[in-house]
């Protein structure tokens, strides 16, 4: 068994020490794991970046289920022959000759012409298209005249009369027409959306931006009028767009690669991007298969690919992070955009052929707050740890104190029972001495009185012993106090007849000051009397007997005090609370003079404060010591007895 808490404090030694060194090497680890968390971050971006080249690799060879994809079919020596199933038959648009020109030049010198004679003989000789480019001319000029009617009559014969002819851009007079006749009418949504989709349908070529122009203006008279309408029919002629470009991209590399006898692969080509459409230039993946004399394929435009490539789940949902995706053409030499690759680790895998040329490069969105929590679970930690530590320390220490405590009770413990031991050995030998020697006779009647007087004061010296441990022990199981009105000078009075044998034996007079009748308190007799007497007797114990006990009773604001105050040694600053510890007495048991078993003063204390008062003890100017005592005083009442 441990008995000294020296043993126990190492024994928490070597145990704290040990976890001590566990956690700070956690610790050390923790914080060189934050560290590392840019490397880790890079490589869950080059992670990810590999796998949405491999998904950019798997998409390109499932271009022929892509729905945007362009079905072609070409001859084996590079003729294309069907697009999205229509057959094609290529026209060259042959240009407009000079004779238009010739004619606006005669009618812009001859101010005098006859339009009606030159109208009529454009009709007769059959000049559609001077007799249009006339219409269209005088509506124009009407219309800058304010006269809508009239414009409106000529707009309406090119529509109806002229639906084919176009001017010298290629742009159809009747849609020109159509176009104007909508803003007449207030740009009706059906009107515009009809009017849309025509446009784009006669395209058919890129070559024509007349037409591609003129729908662009339509779509955005459409989009004021109706956002949704617009984005509708925009991507409704999604597909005739590719197809056009497809058209125009088919001589810059896929039809010698057709002809010089494609099979089932895959290719990248330049795309011929439509320059009212699309910004930048672009690359066609390109899909063949050989069958028999022809080559059936499909071809997509890589952004398309790219963009559903950038909405991939794998993006938002990566773990507790989340990543950007940046294209790279490689042979392009394009960099990295410097607001991502400053701030977060990056990432980038290769493709796999055919797009060897192509890079995926991923950026983190949330790196910042990525890294804060990683330094959060640090610091998390590290003060977990330290709490816990602490907690196990403060433990440690409290069982010390704990021990040092028990310790020190057990001393008094036996320091009370060495006390008791004495203090009951005393009445009982002096006791048995007066008993043996009455026993033996021939006493003279003086001396069997004075005998039988020492006996009966050994036997209340005894009694009162006895009677100090009881209480004690009732103070320590909770003392019950049935209070009742008690006048404070018969309580004193009561305690100096108790002790008064005591007193004159040291040979102490005992002096009370502003005695007080009408003061008056609540509480239990027996106990306040053994209070007041067992600071008289301890007076009388310790001060000098020339000097006297000097008592003092007044009242304060309401409250009761008594001072008892003797000339002895004193008590020093440090011990004047140490002397209300049971058991605990002040200097050394074996060789002090006056004997006692340390009680007396814990129950002065105990018994006051269940009464609800207070006691101490300062220094008594001059020398010596005053303990006093404080209980809440009752008001004066014709019914109060005592």
């Amino acid at each position: 068994m441990i008995r000294s808490p020296h043993a126990y404090l190492w024994l928490f030694a070597a145990v704290l020490l040990p976890l001590a060194a566990v956690g700070a090497w956690g610790l050390y680890e923790l914080v060189s794991d934050a560290g590392r968390v840019r490397a880790r971050y890079a490589e869950r971006a080059t992670t990810l970046a590999e796998a949405l080249a491999e998904d950019m690799l798997r998409a390109a060879m499932e271009v022929h289920l892509h729905p945007h994809a362009v079905a072609w079919q070409a001859s084996i020596d590079g003729q294309l022959v069907v697009i999205n199933g229509v057959p094609h038959t290529p026209e060259l648009r042959a240009g407009y000759d000079n004779v238009l020109l010739d004619l606006r030049a005669a009618l812009e010198r001859d101010a005098t012409a006859n339009p009606e004679r030159v109208i009529s003989a454009m009709t007769q000789e059959q000049r559609p298209e001077l007799l249009a480019w006339w219409l269209s001319s005088s509506a124009a000029k009407a219309h800058q005249a304010g006269d809508d009617a009239k414009a409106r009559a000529l707009w309406q014969r090119l529509v109806t009369e002229h639906p084919t002819v176009r001017d010298e851009r290629g742009l159809l007079y009747a849609h020109a027409a159509a176009s104007e006749l909508a803003a007449l009418d207030g740009d009706q949504v059906d009107v515009l959306q009809e009017l849309y989709q025509q446009l784009w349908r006669d395209r058919q070529s890129l070559a024509d931006t007349a037409s591609g122009a003129l729908a662009l203006q339509v779509h955005e008279r459409l989009a004021r009028r109706d956002p949704e309408a617009a984005k509708a029919a925009l991507q409704a002629t999604t597909s005739h767009v590719r197809t056009l470009e497809w058209l125009a991209s088919w001589p810059l590399g896929v039809s010698n690669w057709v002809a010089q006898g494609a099979t089932d692969g895959l290719m990248t080509s330049a795309l011929t991007s439509d320059p009212l459409v699309y910004a930048q230039p672009d690359k066609w993946i390109v899909q063949a298969t050989q069958t028999g004399a022809s080559v059936n394929g499909y071809a997509l435009p890589l952004s398309l690919l790219v963009t559903e490539l950038q909405t991939s789940p794998r993006l938002s949902t990566a773990d507790d992070v989340h990543f950007t995706m940046h294209w790279m053409d490689l042979k392009a030499e394009v960099s990295s955009p410097s607001e991502y690759e400053s701030v977060a680790p990056t990432g980038r895998a290769r493709c796999a052929p055919p797009l060897s040329d192509y890079a995926v490069q991923v950026f983190g969105l949330d790196f910042p707050e990525y890294e804060a929590r990683a330094q959060r679970r640090v610091y998390l930690t590290a003060a977990l740890g330290c709490l816990a530590f602490v907690v196990a320390a403060g433990a440690a220490a409290a069982t010390v104190r704990a021990l040092n405590k028990e310790q020190a009770s057990a001393k008094a413990r036996e320091q009370f029972v060495a006390a008791v031991t004495h203090e009951l050995k005393t009445p009982l030998a002096s006791i048995r001495l007066l008993a043996e020697l009455l026993q033996q006779g021939d006493i003279p009647p003086l001396q069997v009185q004075q005998f039988g007087s020492r006996t009966v004061r050994e036997a209340d010296r005894l009694a009162r012993l006895v009677d100090s441990i009881l209480r004690y022990a009732q103070l320590e199981h909770g003392v019950v106090v049935a209070p009742v009105p008690l006048v404070m000078a018969d309580l004193l009075e009561a305690a100096r007849e108790s002790v008064a044998p005591v007193i004159e034996e040291r040979g102490h007079t005992l002096r009370v000051h502003n005695l007080a009748p009408t003061i008056r308190v609540q509480g239990e007799r027996d106990a306040l009397v053994s209070v007041v007497a067992e600071l008289l007797d301890n007076a009388s114990k310790y001060g000098a007997a020339e000097s006297g006990i000097d008592v003092t009773l007044r009242s304060e604001a309401a409250r009761m005090r008594l001072e008892v105050s003797d000339r002895g040694p004193g008590i020093a600053t440090e011990d004047r609370e140490r002397v209300f510890l049971p058991f605990h007495r002040l200097g050394n048991e074996l060789v002090r003079e006056q004997k006692g078993v340390g009680l007396g003063l814990a129950l002065v204390q105990g018994i006051i404060v269940a009464h609800r008062g207070q006691v101490g003890c300062i220094a008594r100017e001059g020398g010596g010591t005053t303990f006093w005592l404080e209980l809440p005083a009752v008001p004066d009442s014709p019914d109060t007895t005592p």
